[in-house]
């Protein structure tokens, strides 16, 4: 798609079409003031994106996929935080929906690699065009208890704004140098230890988390930059009369 060439960031072509057509849905939605009408325009992107997957003349890849997942998962978001629908659900019950997706991803992933002889790293329950979608439903559940804590503090609160950096540190050319540095010490530096059985379980595990955090503090510090930055931009176009 439009990034293509950064090596495939399809989620930067999706970001960027949002944006563009960020302020007309967003007018559309707020003129939806029926639930049961939110949710039958969710149900007909869905079966939308189902006919750009399986009808031969309006098949446009993996790509065209992703970027219909992208606008159910924000039209999904607008309609848990304009309806709510889970709020006489639970607490406790949305957590053992939690626990039951991830025992669910678990026990598929077994099933896969086990039963069908799947090769581990192809054996992803959570990927994948069938099982994607039911994804949607954990995140909404996530969602749900999230918009039930109080966050008061600001810092908190502003790495929402950084999460597009995160991916890009996550899927791009960073992501290759950390991710072959934390597959390094795995595999040349943590077997020199001696560790055998459940501690080069907790070695692999602190390895992997560490790649995670590093990726993730590096991705939001790179947002933090970027908004500021463009804080600045919009103050100074401000001052010359140019809104952006």
């Amino acid at each position: 798609m439009i990034f293509g060439y950064l090596g495939g960031f399809w989620y930067l072509s999706v970001y960027f079409l949002l944006l563009v057509v960020i302020n007309p849905l967003n007018r559309f939605l707020n003129k939806l003031t029926d639930s049961r009408t939110f949710l039958a325009l969710i149900i007909v992107v869905i079966f939308i994106s189902v006919l750009f997957k399986f009808t031969l003349f309006l098949s446009l890849g993996r790509d065209a996929i992703n970027a219909a997942t992208i606008f159910v998962g924000y039209l999904l978001g607008g309609y848990m935080r304009k309806f709510n629908p889970l709020q006489h659900v639970k607490s406790r019950y949305l957590w053992a929906g939690i626990i039951m997706f991830i025992a669910y991803y678990m026990l598929a992933h077994e099933f896969l690699a086990r039963v069908l002889h799947v090769w581990s790293f192809d054996a992803k329950p959570a990927v994948g065009f069938f099982i994607g979608y039911p994804g949607y439903v954990l995140a909404a559940i996530i969602f749900a208890l999230f918009m039930r804590l109080k966050f008061s503090s600001k810092s908190v609160n502003s790495l929402a704004g950084t999460t597009l950096f995160v991916y890009i540190f996550h899927v791009g050319a960073p992501f290759d140098f950390f991710f072959q540095t934390a597959t390094y010490l795995y595999a040349h530096v943590i077997p020199s230890w001696g560790l055998t059985g459940f501690g080069l379980d907790v070695a692999f595990m602190g390895s992997l988390l560490g790649y995670v955090l590093v990726v993730f503090l590096l991705g939001a510090l790179a947002g933090y930059g970027y908004n500021l930055a463009a804080k600045h931009v919009k103050s100074w176009f401000a001052k010359i009369g140019v809104m952006i």
